[in-house]
């Protein structure tokens, strides 16, 4: 998904009255909020574990900041609701929305542990062997 659709995936889950963004370019408050959620949800997902693949290796890729309405996360298609469901918790708790928090959470760490599962190299007890 673009950094647009994954804004309006976000406003569609969050229900956001004003509907979903036509693009990020509008100055509407609520598309603002939905693209600095999403934004910021993508960083944090990033920084949260310092052994995502991405990291590590001779070339370990920097942190993407989503800017344009056609940026796309360096993560695989499958997994870019993750995003989506971190900024629905995060927004939850923010506005204090029992309700997004229990979703948000719930789909969160389902995707989390997809992307560890992914993005994490095996636990290795010896050099050589993994689990």
């Amino acid at each position: 998904m673009t950094f647009l659709e994954l804004c309006r995936r976000y406003a569609a889950e969050v229900h956001d009255l004003g509907g979903p963004p036509k693009n990020l370019a509008d100055g509407n408050p609520r598309t603002l909020a939905a693209a600095d959620a999403i934004r910021e949800s993508w960083e944090k997902i990033q920084l949260l574990r310092n052994d995502w693949e991405w990291l590590r290796g001779e070339t370990p890729m920097p942190t993407q900041t989503m800017t344009v309405e056609s940026d796309v996360p360096h993560i695989e298609p499958p997994y870019h609701m993750a995003i989506v469901w971190y900024a629905v918790a995060q927004s939850g708790y923010r506005q204090a929305a029992t309700e997004l928090i229990a979703i948000g959470e719930r789909e969160w760490n389902v995707y989390y542990g997809l992307l560890v599962k992914r993005y994490v190299p095996p636990l290795s007890l010896v050099s050589g062997a993994s689990w």
